[in-house]
């Protein structure tokens, strides 16, 4: 399935990665702030930019390492969508 030169295929790996890696993530921080007794905060900003850089990795893999350019340009939308809506958050939605 992951094989195909697909648009939509893009969009659904860009959709659904960067919340799965910022569910690890928080659950990786969470255990270890468990287990330590020192506190190690992290800004839930960071957790989020780090989870969407994420796709760059997957953009990279199909635009480049398998030359599947609707795949890419679908991953690539969809970043591109998320870091809008990061900054528009971030920011309070102040225009």
């Amino acid at each position: 399935m992951l094989n195909k030169d697909s648009f939509l295929l893009g969009v659904v790996l860009g959709v659904i990665t960067p919340p799965i890696v910022f569910g690890f993530l928080y659950l990786i921080l969470f255990v270890i702030n468990a287990i330590a007794t020192n506190d190690l905060s992290v800004k839930m900003s960071i957790l989020q930019i780090v989870s969407i850089t994420v796709n760059a990795f997957i953009f990279r893999y199909y635009f480049i390492g398998r030359k599947y350019d609707k795949t890419g340009r679908g991953v690539l939308l969809i970043t591109f969508i998320y870091f809008i809506l990061f900054f528009l958050i971030v920011h309070k939605w102040q225009i």
